[in-house]
């Protein structure tokens, strides 16, 4: 089985991905166009596999040919206030082809975007993406306008790819029935065992953000 998690960061979905592949005793890639150095091809075509794909990401091979010397997806507006991406419809058809390849594709999203802002912020700043932390930078204005763009293109993506977008809130509920439908309704074709086994490990201890008992 071949297992696609296209996310955007502080959604949950490293340690989504990591767990999920444990329980299906399957090879887990992470991010693995971060330097675009894989060949889009051969690459899409392996088999029993999970990756973790970030909103921004796409195959060298794909990205030389539309963006030559760009380094970055998205750009900031300073007059409106508003970012926006290049080539999007270039990556729409990056998922489609990733579909048509017979990857079943899980898009995550994070409900809260204040909270998915002090989170980015935080490991931003302190240049820590996979650490735990206990307090959160101060809140960031362009940050907060990035995730809003970043959650409104996800919901696109997974639109145009005929796909529902699962959420954070759901996954990582405090409330351990709620994991498991949210995990069910991601169609994995997972027994009722690895559902259940999966639920149990997305506890509030996986989270990135470990407040002190003294912290409001």
């Amino acid at each position: 089985m071949k297992i696609w998690v296209q996310s955007y960061p502080r959604t949950g979905s490293t340690n989504f991905a990591l767990n999920l592949s444990n329980i299906l005793n399957t090879k887990f890639k992470n991010e693995p166009f971060y330097k675009r150095d894989y060949n889009t091809i051969k690459f899409i075509e392996k088999p029993n596999i999970l990756i973790k794909n970030q909103i921004s990401h796409m195959p060298k091979q794909m990205w030389d040919k539309i963006y030559k010397d760009e380094i970055f997806v998205e750009k900031f507006n300073p007059e409106s206030e508003e970012w926006f991406s290049l080539g999007v419809s270039e990556f729409i058809k990056f998922h489609n082809i990733v579909k048509q390849n017979g990857w079943k594709m899980i898009y995550l999203a994070r409900k809260d975007k204040l909270a998915t802002t002090l989170s980015y912020t935080t490991a931003r700043k302190n240049k820590n993406w996979l650490g735990f932390y206990n307090r959160y930078e101060q809140y960031n204005h362009k940050d907060y306008k990035l995730i809003e763009h970043w959650y409104d293109l996800q919901h696109i993506y997974a639109k145009r790819n005929n796909e529902k977008v699962h959420y954070y809130e759901e996954i990582f509920s405090n409330d351990i029935e709620d994991r498991i439908s949210a995990i069910s309704n991601m169609d994995l074709n997972l027994t009722d065992y690895q559902i259940k086994s999966l639920a149990k490990k997305l506890t509030k201890n996986y989270r990135y953000y470990q407040p002190k008992s003294n912290i409001i």
